[in-house]
């Protein structure tokens, strides 16, 4: 079976943001301004949220890896990632009103990625390109 454009699109957008975050976070480590900023949102230290967001990060790119291979774990895997991430941040925020654009981008994915055709793809493991 092809692979949905829905989960192509997914994957990359999973890909690309968790990239970033891969990249940021060293950025984050070295800048004080924003290291200070960080402590006024979250009672988690900076260090520990940090980890966090790196482990966040490359789960979350191995499920858009795992997606576009067709692989049924990776919706599992992203799945447990994004709730313990807004269970996480959720219950560590200062400002837990900023968690909705978040929470409504993670449920969309959730929708789609759990829509019979996506689960059809997931079921077949196939590593072909929708055209």
């Amino acid at each position: 079976m092809k692979r949905p454009t829905s989960i192509t699109v997914i994957a990359w957008f999973l890909l690309i943001s968790s990239g970033l975050s891969l990249v940021a976070v060293p950025y984050y480590m070295s800048n004080s301004e924003l290291l200070d900023a960080l402590k006024q949102t979250t009672s988690l230290p900076p260090m520990t949220l940090m980890i966090i967001t790196l482990i966040n990060a490359a789960a979350t790119f191995a499920a858009g890896i795992g997606m576009l291979k067709g692989k049924g774990w990776s919706r599992a895997l992203y799945v447990a990632v994004t709730v313990i991430g807004l269970v996480i941040t959720g219950v560590t925020t200062q400002a837990p009103t900023s968690l909705l654009p978040g929470v409504i981008i993670s449920l969309i994915i959730i929708v789609l990625v759990f829509r019979p055709k996506a689960s059809a793809f997931f079921r077949g493991g196939s590593d072909e390109v929708h055209a």
